[in-house]
């Protein structure tokens, strides 16, 4: 299964292209922080990054996060995004903190919350994901 295929940010080209990387996370409660890095060529004529890339972000983000809180071997996809963008960002570092609100059988909710370095929230975002087991 591809990372494309497996909606997994482990190895995948989107996790790359984005230099994602994850802070210990806590998987009893549900939370993970990542970090991207947002270049200059992710920016729109305005100078800002182009906000379908900042949801690429959460989305990769929340499937993370759900698919440490799911049991080993869960295929996570998303089926839903919901994103609310508050402010501009620039190019640089951002923190995404994704929070899983439920966990069925079959599918999941996810919320996140898209951070520059000095802590202004830039978007919020609520999220639904399948869950299917490998096999």
């Amino acid at each position: 299964m591809s990372g494309d295929d497996a909606g997994d940010g482990h190895g995948s080209g989107a996790a790359a292209l984005f230099a994602q990387r994850h802070e210990a996370g806590d998987r009893a409660e549900g939370r993970l922080r990542s970090h991207f890095t947002a270049r200059r060529t992710f920016c729109n004529p305005l100078g800002v990054v182009q906000g379908g890339l900042l949801m690429a972000m959460v989305e990769l983000a929340m499937k993370d996060c759900v698919r440490d809180a799911a049991p080993a071997g869960t295929a996570v996809r998303l089926i839903d995004l919901q994103t609310s963008f508050l402010r501009a960002a620039v190019p640089g570092e951002l923190i995404c903190d994704a929070t899983v609100t439920r966990l069925g059988r079959r599918t999941a909710f996810a919320a996140a919350q898209l951070r520059d370095p000095d802590d202004q929230v830039l978007a919020t975002a609520t999220g639904v994901l399948a869950l299917q087991a490998s096999g």
